[in-house]
């Protein structure tokens, strides 16, 4: 079948970028053409003028100090970083400013998959709907893999959960990546979910093998922060000189320095790993590494426990303060692998009864 991938604009995100190169890759071992709907999101500034009195005629009926943000310009180009590797290992689209059925017809997709990476958290996706495939025509095979909501906390408005829920009921089949998103999605949604494993898991370990670049230079602890402070600067810092190991700092966003491929390589060639991104915790687990990852609430911290706690690695996570005190053993990977080997079996078979269907 021909498969179009609806999830985050692929922008300059590592785990964002690597979870969709390996859900392309998992589909094609399946015998599937998958293409990602290249969507890079472009507000004019007439939409930003409507969107703005409308907020203000809002303030005005219910008497609250209207909060108006600035128009910015968003760019419809990606981080020069991140080109490449989208233009070697990712199959796309054309680029596209919105998600209409025209996409569709040009590329002739016989199904559409959303997902994963916080796909429905409403204030990561300003057309929620969207990533709910609203703009699918039920001819189509409509699925969600993997889908997250990031928190185990509902944050959508009246009119969201409405039309969102309207749209997942038109799925043909439904999975979330969070234990929690479950309960969310029967609650809320009022749909039964599965609760599948990221496809950066899925993948395997040997799907970024041919990504990997060799070690050079001394051992080192690698900190991938994704929002650095004082605490975490001082906490990686001790870390990295109480274990003798050079330390080597990186963020993402605006702040990337790295390509996809080093960025894979340095966790991989790592003595240890420090984070506070869920994605440089899963490629901390497949490639094996001693890692601890700082719970990083803001951005989804249910993800972590989610991710973790079926490992009995829950005492890998925490904040500084709880890092800094924590007695951890030696992780017994033969006994993780067990695990992750038994959930991959439980999310392909998801997977591929849901494209059968």
């Amino acid at each position: 079948m021909k498969i179009g991938i609806v999830t985050q604009p692929l922008y300059n995100n590592y785990g964002g970028l690597l979870q969709n190169y390996a859900l392309q890759q998992i589909l094609k071992r399946l015998g599937h053409e998958p293409k990602t709907i290249d969507f890079v999101v472009r507000i004019s500034f007439m939409r930003y003028l409507l969107s703005t009195c409308k907020q203000l005629l809002i303030s005005v009926l219910k008497c609250r100090r209207p909060q108006i943000r600035p128009y910015v310009a968003i760019p419809t180009f990606r981080n020069p970083i991140m080109t490449d590797f989208v233009n070697n290992h990712i199959d796309t689209t054309r680029i596209v400013h919105s998600y209409t059925k025209e996409i569709i017809n040009e590329e002739h997709f016989d199904a559409i998959i959303t997902g994963s990476d916080q796909v429905w958290r409403p204030i990561y996706n300003r057309y929620i709907e969207d990533m709910y495939l609203k703009f699918v025509p039920d001819s189509i095979k409509k699925i969600a893999y993997a889908a997250s909501f990031g928190v185990d906390t509902w944050e959508y408005n009246s009119r969201q959960t409405r039309r969102c829920a309207k749209c997942a009921n038109q799925l043909d089949a439904v999975s979330v990546r969070e234990s929690t998103g479950v309960t969310i999605c029967k609650d809320y949604l009022g749909v039964d979910a599965t609760c599948v494993l990221d496809p950066t898991i899925l993948a395997g370990v040997d799907a970024y093998k041919t990504l990997l670049k060799e070690k050079k230079g001394p051992d080192y602890l690698f900190a991938y922060i994704l929002d650095i402070t004082p605490e975490k600067q001082a906490y990686v810092e001790s870390m990295a000189k109480s274990k003798g190991l050079k330390l080597i700092i990186r963020g993402a966003d605006k702040n990337a320095t790295l390509s996809v491929e080093d960025w894979l390589s340095m966790i991989a060639n790592s003595s240890m790993v420090v984070t506070d991104s869920f994605h440089g915790t899963v490629f901390s687990i497949l490639f094996h590494r001693e890692f601890y990852s700082i719970v990083n609430v803001a951005r989804g911290g249910t993800r972590f426990a989610s991710l973790l706690c079926p490992l009995g690695l829950e005492h890998r996570m925490g904040d500084v303060s709880q890092l800094q005190s924590l007695e951890t053993s030696p992780i017994d990977w033969k006994r993780v692998d067990y695990i992750l080997d038994k959930q991959r079996q439980d999310s392909m078979n998801f997977l591929t009864s849901a494209l059968k269907k």
